[in-house]
């Protein structure tokens, strides 16, 4: 199913190459939605350790998408041992902000989700270092060129990654668009035709 992939698959993969994880770095993913549960599968099909982020209690399916591990904050991360990379696909700053405290120092958080209402804001020192003495960056990534796009495109064609969705009749656009709104369609809604 390739329409999942020209947004939301191309969104997860830009994410993880502005991450520039190297081979032997831990990938986290914050946020196991539209974006996130492909880019789960993106950093497990690159041979990362791969943890989730979520509070959802739905880890069979996580898991079974690529997670080695799952955690439910940042504190939860860094007790499991920290990530090199966080992909922060969800579009809350301030869970992406809390996120940090899982970061390994050097590491790079990138913000690939939007949050409309809320600034991004480096929290105060948490444990005892402020940011500045961390290495650590922020990133932010979209889209980032159409080499991203054929990447993306190329590991799903080639079975390595799959979008989840639910499927609607185009008679049901507005019912999709209130349930998407409301976040209560699980990974990517698709509308068939």
């Amino acid at each position: 199913m390739a329409a999942p992939m020209l947004c939301a698959g191309y969104t997860g993969w830009s994410a993880l190459r502005a991450g520039e994880p190297q081979p032997h770095e831990r990938v986290a993913v914050l946020g196991i939605g539209a974006v996130g549960h492909l880019a789960v599968q993106f950093a497990h099909a690159c041979g990362h350790e791969t943890i989730a982020m979520t509070s959802s209690p739905d880890n069979d399916v996580v898991r079974r998408l690529g997670a080695d591990e799952v955690v439910a904050s940042g504190a939860e991360l860094r007790a499991a041992g920290g990530a090199d990379v966080i992909l922060a696909t969800s579009k809350s700053y301030a869970a992406a902000a809390e996120a940090l405290t899982g970061l390994r120092p050097g590491g790079r958080l990138v913000l690939s989700g939007i949050d409309p209402t809320t600034p991004f804001t480096v929290p105060p020192a948490g444990r005892g270092l402020p940011f500045i003495g961390t290495r650590m960056k922020v990133v932010g990534s979209t889209h980032n060129g159409p080499q991203y796009l054929r990447e993306a495109l190329d590991l799903a064609a080639a079975g390595k990654v799959a979008p989840m969705v639910e499927t609607f009749p185009k008679e049901e656009v507005a019912t999709v668009v209130d349930r998407v709104a409301k976040g209560a369609v699980r990974f990517r809604a698709v509308v068939t035709y």
